[in-house]
């Protein structure tokens, strides 16, 4: 996507920072809806404002990576899966296959973020009730399609090889250097 800015603002750097302000602005108008969906309109608004705080002082917006796509996915899923558990919305899933599907392609940590989700709608009655369905099946075939190419390219570059297991003589040392942070994890919260 950054190749694409780049080149459409006429091979300027301009075309990056303006994709970069666009998926936090993209970000923000699904917080929004978030919150206006959760708390009420005025109150989604201070929502946003103090989100906005937070992101302005703890991480520079002005680069385009993986993490500032991610941002406004992870927006988008959340309020997706609003709709889905609390508003009982069952037209959401497609757009939560989407915004899931996308997530794993940008961010290495996606699969945690979004075995979150799952777990709270796992934790919940509305949640559980809302999976017992038969479109979540179609959804998670849409991940699949979606996310495929990436995990046959993984695949390949043996990114998802197991680890060699340590010899038997180191295991004495690694038991004996988790027992001593151990302990001194213990002493510190005494």
């Amino acid at each position: 996507l950054a190749d694409i800015a780049f080149r459409a603002a006429g091979n300027h750097v301009f075309g990056v920072y303006l994709l970069a302000q666009v998926c936090e602005i993209a970000t923000f108008i699904a917080f929004y809806q978030l919150a206006r969906a959760i708390v009420g309109g005025p109150q989604g608004v201070l929502a946003v404002l103090l989100s906005m705080t937070a992101v302005v002082f703890s991480s520079p917006s002005v680069e385009f990576g993986p993490l500032i796509l991610a941002r406004p996915l992870w927006a988008l899923l959340l309020l997706h899966s609003w709709q889905l558990i609390g508003q009982n919305r069952r037209s959401a899933w497609f757009a939560w296959s989407i915004d899931c599907g996308l997530l794993l392609l940008t961010a290495p940590a996606a699969i945690g973020m979004i075995l979150l989700v799952v777990g709270f709608a796992l934790a919940t009655e509305r949640g559980r009730r809302t999976l017992r369905a038969v479109d979540p099946l179609y959804a998670l075939l849409v991940i699949i399609v979606l996310a495929l190419p990436y995990l046959v390219w993984l695949v390949r570059a043996d990114v998802l090889a197991l680890p060699a297991l340590p010899a038997l003589a180191d295991l004495k040392a690694r038991a004996l250097r988790w027992g001593v942070v151990l302990g001194g994890l213990i002493v510190a919260t005494a």
